[in-house]
């Protein structure tokens, strides 16, 4: 399985990307050995090796390109 897909959130949880709490009952993607993240993206940002957290800026087009 390579991809995210798309589900309820059944218990309240992490985002994989920037940490953040997600609440049970949002839709959020999912992967298999990844957990969950926000949906339909992570407005907050990412870590790029979970220690350095980087924030976007939410008209940067290049970003949601991705």
């Amino acid at each position: 399985m390579n991809n995210w897909i798309i589900i309820t959130a059944k218990f309240n949880s992490s985002c994989y990307e920037c940490g953040e709490t997600i609440q049970k009952d949002e839709t959020v993607y999912w992967k298999k050995h990844y957990g969950v993240k926000h949906y339909p993206e992570c407005i907050i940002g990412f870590r790029e090796d979970k220690t350095e957290l980087i924030i976007h800026d939410k008209q940067d087009e290049d970003f949601y390109l991705r």
